[in-house]
């Protein structure tokens, strides 16, 4: 899934460690093992920032999903203001 790839590297670049990961159409969990300095609202405030970013640009055809209040089968949290679980 490429949602899951995205996520993934995102947390290698700030040294968290996922030990387990479920993505579903309309929510995602992971937990996860991550240094004190970060704070779990910046941790989810980075993984859904930059994935949504990441697969906007992936997939800019995909214009209508990503504005509907569910979101796309890809991130939930792209559709809109809702929060989505991270």
């Amino acid at each position: 899934m490429i949602a899951e790839g995205v996520i993934r590297k995102i947390c290698v670049e700030l040294d968290i460690e996922i030990i387990d990961m479920a993505i579903y159409p309309d929510h995602v969990h992971i937990f996860m093992k991550y240094p004190p300095k970060y704070s779990v609202n910046y941790i989810s405030k980075m993984i859904k920032g930059i994935s949504s970013r990441v697969l906007r640009k992936e997939f800019p055809h995909e214009g209508m999903v990503w504005r509907s209040f569910m979101g796309s089968k890809l991130l939930p949290w792209l559709g809109g203001s809702r929060l989505g679980s991270c």
